[in-house]
């Protein structure tokens, strides 16, 4: 065993104890040099980990997007006619979607960002009665809908095939 302190043979960094070493690479190191056999398989798990985090995290993102577009066309479809009857949670879904996907928004993708932030200002705080008892209010909120359902249709990713 190494006395603490001492620097690992393979990496920079302190070995703490015999059985402890300061990074991911650097037990990467040590298993490359103490067993060259395994050093294929160790690479194809790491490519194939790192193959299903971003699968997990392409899915997630396209999650994301679908979780907006889902609420705002059926806003589309339910005030498009008049005398459709619709829930104040036409409204409260698109509010609360808009409220998560700041946080939600892993990859920094700044069309959903705008998108949604645009969604949050235009539909998401009007008033469901007043839609319902106002024929040009709901014409209006239909159209603006209509018309960023179409500009997020350019900007969705593509789910992923399984």
């Amino acid at each position: 065993a190494r006395p603490q302190g001492m620097r690992c043979a393979f990496c920079p960094h302190p070995v703490v104890t015999a059985s402890r070493v300061a990074s991911v690479a650097c037990v990467n190191a040590h298993v490359r040099h103490a067993h060259p056999s395994i050093a294929d398989e160790l690479d194809a798990m790491t490519a194939s980990l790192d193959q299903r985090v971003n699968d997990a995290v392409q899915a997630a993102h396209a999650d994301l997007w679908q979780r907006l577009a889902t609420p705002l066309q059926a806003m589309v479809e339910r005030l498009r006619d008049p005398k459709a009857i619709f829930r104040d949670s036409l409204i409260g879904n698109l509010k609360e979607i808009t409220t998560l996907i700041p946080m939600l928004n892993i990859q920094q993708d700044d069309n959903l960002a705008v998108l949604a932030h645009d969604v949050s200002r235009e539909l998401a705080d009007l008033k469901p009665q007043e839609l319902r008892d106002d024929a040009k209010a709901r014409d209006t909120a239909q159209k603006a809908a209509a018309a960023l359902l179409a500009k997020m249709q350019a900007y969705m990713p593509q789910t992923p095939k399984e």
